[in-house]
């Protein structure tokens, strides 16, 4: 993991409650503490992968790890971006309808993909390396779309989120039906979203989605809705709230995007609720439990029909 300090993690997740003016400050001290804890700690750019590397497949190039991987394409990251040690990673299109493919370093991108959908502000993969680190060991090609940019209305989260993910599924040749997506707090509502909207724009919608501590009410603003119950009666969905969840309101939320989406049979549906004697399936230091785990690692199983 590229930050060693918890602090800096429990920092990180905290400043999604605060106003975003007050952010745009706070983040660039946090971002300097983390490029301060990967000189120090060694644990996010290993000689290996600041030299990168290619892997190919089909015929497409994939650089491998650097900082400049995730660079340019006219994103604005809101802290610096930084490789992540043992996965090679790329960007694809540009601003907020960009993606940033990663895989398992040394390897080629699998056929299975898993789309990761960060939350509140444009962060860098590396804010989710250990979430995005299990993925891949587990053999999922991970496609990260950027979807949020400064000046970006919520009303274009969606749209712009769908074509970084058609994007990056098509420059990873993913299997369209192994496709699972997870998502973090505004992430965690654009995945059902995306479950919701997928046919309508030209995409296989995704197998499963597991949101965690989901919500559509950051600082200042609102998170539009699509229409759930248009989420295929395939889909196997789950949601994680309780403990932990810093989101107003977050459990009802959930359970209204469970509700929703109606066309999916109940047993399909799950509630999750963190064990309340513990700090939820997200520790302090920004770190998944092994609870989470287990949870995201049997959807992806069932959705995959494994």
């Amino acid at each position: 993991m590229l930050v060693a300090d918890g602090s800096v993690r429990s920092t990180l997740k905290s400043l999604e409650t605060l106003n975003i003016r007050r952010y745009r400050t706070t983040v660039r001290c946090v971002a300097m503490l983390a490029l301060l804890g990967s000189l120090l700690g060694g644990c996010g750019a290993s000689s290996s992968a600041t030299q990168g590397g290619t892997a190919t497949r089909g015929g497409t190039s994939h650089s491998s790890t650097s900082a400049g991987a995730v660079e340019g394409a006219g994103v604005s990251w809101w802290v610096p971006a930084h490789p992540i040690k043992g996965l090679g990673q790329r960007i694809v299109g540009h601003g907020a309808r960009a993606a940033v493919l990663l895989w398992r370093e040394g390897a080629p991108p699998p056929k299975k993909a898993v789309v990761f959908l960060h939350g509140w502000e444009a962060r860098p993969p590396w804010t989710y390396a250990s979430w995005l680190r299990h993925l891949a060991t587990e053999g999922n090609a991970i496609v990260y779309p950027v979807y949020q940019q400064p000046g970006e209305q919520t009303g274009e989260f969606l749209p712009s989120a769908l074509a970084g993910i058609r994007l990056g599924l098509h420059a990873d040749h993913a299997n369209p039906r192994s496709v699972v997506a997870i998502g973090h707090t505004t992430g965690g509502a654009l995945a059902f979203d995306y479950a919701a909207s997928a046919a309508a724009h030209g995409l296989e919608p995704p197998r499963g989605v597991l949101a965690v501590y989901p919500g559509r009410n950051p600082p200042e603003t609102v998170i539009p809705a699509a229409d759930l119950s248009s989420i295929p009666a395939s889909t196997w969905l789950a949601v994680i709230a309780g403990p932990g969840d810093r989101i107003p309101d977050g459990n009802q939320q959930a359970k209204e995007m469970l509700r929703d989406a109606a066309r999916v049979p109940p047993g399909q549906r799950r509630f999750l609720r963190a064990d309340p004697t513990s700090s939820g399936p997200i520790a302090a230091t920004g770190e998944p439990s092994r609870e989470m785990w287990g949870w995201a690692d049997r959807l992806i199983a069932e959705a995959r029909g494994n």
